[in-house]
């Protein structure tokens, strides 16, 4: 459930304080940036294992439990692809164990236009053999490479 924005009044000893109140899980959500590293812990382009930047909060990986094929291809449209190809769970590559688990029950509805539309908690029950690896979609509709320009 989404909570407007209210304002606070406190009353301090001498002073009024006002608060914003704002709904902190969309917040979050709205925060969170995505990309993919090799097994190396380079940046790659395309395919690889999948982490999250948290803000404020920690980067590391994103767990399977919950995840489908609407998150990936939500994800992939967020890091500036037309949309995923694939995706997989597993421990494959030692560069996961340096990550601590941000994201679990990722979880994007059929009708979900971007990933703030979705929903994930922070803490988690998940293995490093939980691990999302993803393959984005590097060509436009039109069978053209994407650039960083676009099609």
């Amino acid at each position: 459930h989404f909570v407007s924005p209210a304002l606070l009044l406190i009353f301090t000893m001498h002073w009024f304080v006002p608060l914003l109140l704002l709904n902190i899980s969309r917040l979050t959500m709205g925060s969170v940036q995505f990309y993919l590293v090799d097994s190396s812990n380079t940046k790659t382009v395309g395919s690889g294992l999948l982490i999250a930047r948290t803000s404020p909060g920690p980067v590391g990986t994103v767990c399977d439990d919950g995840f489908s094929d609407n998150a990936a291809s939500l994800i992939c449209k967020e890091m500036g692809y037309t949309g995923s190809i694939t995706w997989s769970s597993g421990n494959y590559w030692n560069v996961q164990n340096w990550y601590s688990i941000v994201l679990d029950d990722v979880k994007c509805s059929s009708s979900a236009n971007s990933f703030s539309d979705c929903s994930f908690i922070t803490s988690h029950n998940c293995g490093h053999y939980e691990d999302v690896f993803l393959t984005c979609r590097r060509w436009c509709l039109k069978n053209e490479y994407l650039t960083s320009s676009g099609c």
